[in-house]
């Protein structure tokens, strides 16, 4: 579950794609009143369209490729990702806000598949998504949980959750101002334990254990981000593997946050 948490790409590269995609099914047109019913449908049928292909993004996200090689993030970008966002950009919303986010958020992909990764990692890609997360609930009516990570703990992720897509949209309020991540990953039917003593087994015992979902990232306070996880019924532990005293970019040198408390499991019925 660690490892896979830190998996170059499936946390990162999966705001670009689900926040543009989401967003684009906000279409309005200029017309009479005299179309209004038949805009609405429209409008509809695109929010439909949209949101389908956002849910089956973040499911290919979720298999992006364990790595820091930056030919291999780029062939993943290009094969997978590229496809989409030429759909993305042909249908743009009309809110000139949403628009604007969801260009940033095609335009990081694009340079990232060129080869640079870390426009995916830009404080600009980071305002972009908190305009878009936020509305997915309106735009896609998904199941949403809104999770608020301080120092150290989660607050806001229930108990139990419906089967089906869902979004997570996290905001960051350290004190301290450190980055924080939820990592998600459902636990294997034939295991027992409680995620904080799979959590304390060796690596590769926990990754026996559980099937990594995906994971969201805030660099610091103030950060708002998210994904969509497909759920299916089982039990789902959620972690930060951020190490106590990352903050700016610098990586801490204490224990993961999971160890101080941010860690926790909820069911899908």
């Amino acid at each position: 579950m660690r490892s896979a948490a830190w998996r170059v790409g499936s946390a990162v590269l999966a705001t670009v794609l689900v926040v543009g995609l989401a967003a684009c099914g906000d279409d309005d047109d200029d017309g009479d009143g005299d179309d209004s019913a038949g805009q609405g449908e429209q409008a509809a049928e695109t929010d439909s369209e949209f949101c389908d292909a956002f849910v089956a993004v973040e499911t290919t996200f979720a298999d992006a490729p364990e790595t820091d090689d930056p030919e291999q993030i780029s062939s993943f970008l290009n094969d997978e990702v590229l496809p989409r966002v030429e759909t993305v950009r042909e249908n743009l919303p009309d809110d000139p806000e949403v628009a604007d986010a969801v260009t940033t958020m095609a335009d990081a992909v694009e340079d990232a598949a060129a080869g640079d990764p870390s426009a995916l990692q830009s404080p600009e890609l980071q305002e972009a998504q908190a305009v878009v997360y936020p509305a997915l609930d309106d735009i896609c009516d998904l199941q949403t949980v809104d999770v608020t990570a301080v120092d150290y703990a989660f607050e806001g992720v229930p108990e139990t959750l419906e089967a089906g897509p869902t979004v997570f949209v996290m905001t960051n309020e350290s004190e301290a101002g450190e980055a924080h991540e939820i990592g998600i990953a459902r636990i294997n039917e034939d295991v027992d334990q409680p995620v904080e003593e799979i959590l304390q087994l060796p690596e590769e015992q926990v990754m026996e254990a559980v099937e990594f979902v995906n994971a969201v990232f805030t660099p610091e306070a103030g950060n708002v981000s998210g994904v969509v996880v497909d759920l299916t019924p089982g039990r789902y532990g959620y972690a930060c593997f951020i190490p106590v005293g990352t903050v700016g970019g610098t990586e801490g040198s204490g224990p993961p946050h999971f160890v101080e408390g941010m860690v926790g499991e909820f069911t899908v019925g």
